[in-house]
């Protein structure tokens, strides 16, 4: 039985398998093919352990015509969040723009929020072009990817006047 094993922050796979090529991509897709068809069918532990990256799934035979030819494997860091939301104060009728700097593999999703309320949108900021008195309140952000979730802390928007 072949064993293919990832021990470190980052997705670094060694074939283990004669003939065999790897890849990887930003999302996360690990993709093990080998060129030998018949003479290696049979069972493969997979073994992924990394500090960085929560959860592996497998995917799909790949094929060529009817033979597989490799297997695909998704490995999954959870989001980090590298810098948090300021908290700002502006002027009524300003701009006010909130902002997270994070990643994830595959590439994070963002919702914002507004007390517990969710807002519209998914970026990596947060825009609002004429400032009210009522915008004035508490915001925060759930990064999430297909490795987790993580929330900010909460950014406070005070509207002067």
């Amino acid at each position: 039985m072949a064993k293919r094993e990832l021990e470190s922050s980052e997705p670094r796979w060694q074939p283990s398998i004669d003939g065999a090529t790897t890849s990887t991509d930003q999302t996360g897709r690990f993709v093990l093919r080998t060129q030998t068809r018949r003479e290696k069918i049979g069972s493969y532990v997979i073994t992924v352990s990394s500090s960085s990256y929560r959860k592996a799934t497998l995917g799909q035979y790949l094929r060529q015509g009817n033979e597989a030819v490799g297997l695909e494997i998704k490995a999954y860091r959870p989001p980090v969040i590298t810098q948090q939301p300021s908290d700002l104060t502006v002027r009524i009728g300003s701009s006010a723009t909130f902002s997270i700097v994070a990643s994830a593999t595959p590439p994070p999703t963002y919702t914002w929020q507004r007390g517990t309320m969710a807002l519209t949108g998914n970026s990596s900021t947060l825009n609002m072009t004429s400032a009210k008195l009522n915008d004035a309140g508490e915001y925060s952000v759930t990064v999430s990817s297909a490795g987790g979730s993580v929330k900010s802390r909460i950014a406070k928007l005070v509207v002067i006047p």
